[in-house]
């Protein structure tokens, strides 16, 4: 199997214009509570902030792709409903700091842009924790795309021609409290998917498996335990984002089949991903 890098470290190629706060205040004596309080404030968001339901949808990029994750949105409906996070860029970190205030274990052997990955998904989930009407949150990184031809299976399954994205969403995500799972995969890759455990379906022929291996992190939903989880387990940094969920404990990480989103072939040095060719099962 091919090393798979899912944040490529050309995070960090431009130089910073948005940096968002409070990324590197902890304290070993208080990991957990210094991971779950943040500020509110709102000054990197680059899209106002609205909430379908109970539902938070948000997508992480640099403001370089501002453009293009607006694009994104547009097609498939959620500019209305999502918040845009800015991504932590490598050239703001400084690993000894890190390593010091407990926010990457020492001799981690990651990269710089591995640790930008993983903060900008902590910064993300720790948003939605910070609002307490959300049960779910839909993770987006910019390179993301809907799979052709899945919404409009989803509305011949449902018999609603107007259903929306946000419809689908909604639906995969209500089937986390009977199906006990902590997080969602929307977009797998490198999954060992011959040992895939079925869990349910929902309409438009999407299965809800788990299997050992669930890597890739371009869209994913998670519950409000879910994020904690996560937010517990990666603090310190101690692997890539994707690897380091399938370690977990008390977390039952699902997937989606087919894929719901994929990873876009990308030659944007500015994405938040540089990888192509990214198989669903190996």
């Amino acid at each position: 199997m091919p090393l798979l890098v899912t944040c490529l470290t050309l995070l960090g190629m431009v130089a910073a214009r948005w940096q968002p706060e409070g990324i590197l205040q902890a304290n070993n004596a208080d990991r957990v509570s210094a991971s779950l309080n943040i500020s509110t404030s709102s000054d990197h968001v680059f899209i106002s902030r609205h909430k379908h339901h109970t539902i938070g949808i948000s997508v992480i990029t640099l403001e370089e792709r501002k453009e293009h994750v607006e694009k994104f949105l547009r097609n498939i409906g959620l500019t209305d409903v999502a918040r845009i996070q800015p991504a932590i860029r490598k050239v703001d970190l400084v690993e000894r700091t890190l390593i010091k205030n407990g926010d990457l274990a020492p001799k981690s052997g990651l990269s710089m842009g591995e640790v930008a990955c993983s903060l900008s998904h902590r910064e993300v989930l720790k948003h939605f924790l910070n609002d307490e009407s959300l049960t779910h949150i839909v993770v987006f990184e910019d390179d993301a795309y809907m799979s052709p031809g899945i919404l409009q299976r989803f509305r011949k399954s449902t018999g609603d021609k107007d259903a929306t994205a946000l419809d689908m969403l909604q639906t995969l995500a209500s089937t986390s409290h009977k199906h006990g799972w902590d997080g969602l995969n929307l977009g797998r890759c490198w999954s060992w998917c011959g040992m895939d455990s079925f869990m349910t379906s929902v309409p438009g022929g999407i299965h809800i498996v788990q299997a050992p291996s669930s890597l890739c992190t371009q869209a994913y939903i998670f519950t409000r335990e879910g994020a904690k989880t996560h937010l517990e387990q990666t603090h310190p940094i101690h692997d890539a984002e994707d690897r380091a969920r399938g370690g977990f404990k008390e977390f039952v990480y699902a997937s989606t089949t087919p894929r719901v989103f994929l990873q876009q072939e990308n030659d944007d040095p500015m994405a938040i991903n540089f990888e192509n060719d990214q198989p669903e099962c190996v």
